[in-house]
């Protein structure tokens, strides 16, 4: 399991209590649901993450690294591009649904 480490980046709240990372805490909320894990703590058993973390993740309140990121998006099955763009439909990026033509 990743553990929370001091390494990671935290986000800061703004005035309007937004946290700085909060883009991808949508987005990571969305296609967790989207998936069907109804649930935080099933999704990071899932991927083998802490719930405590996953929950900070989609809190917005940390950012995981690029390695997780990208093992979160493979998980998924999405780009990793779809956690960084604002009000994303997570069929414009679902791997299974794209052409796997070059």
């Amino acid at each position: 399991m990743d553990d929370l480490k001091s390494d990671y980046p935290e986000g800061e709240q703004t005035e309007s209590g937004i946290y700085k990372y909060s883009e991808f805490a949508l987005q990571l909320k969305k296609i967790r649901i989207y998936r069907g894990y109804r649930h935080q703590a099933k999704a990071a058993e899932d991927l083998e993450f802490s719930r405590q973390v996953f929950s900070l993740w989609e809190l917005g309140k940390r950012l995981p690294t690029l390695k997780q990121i990208t093992r979160i998006a493979n998980f998924f099955r999405v780009r990793i591009e779809y956690f960084f763009l604002p009000q994303t439909n997570p069929n414009d990026y679902d791997l299974d649904k794209q052409s796997l033509e070059l």
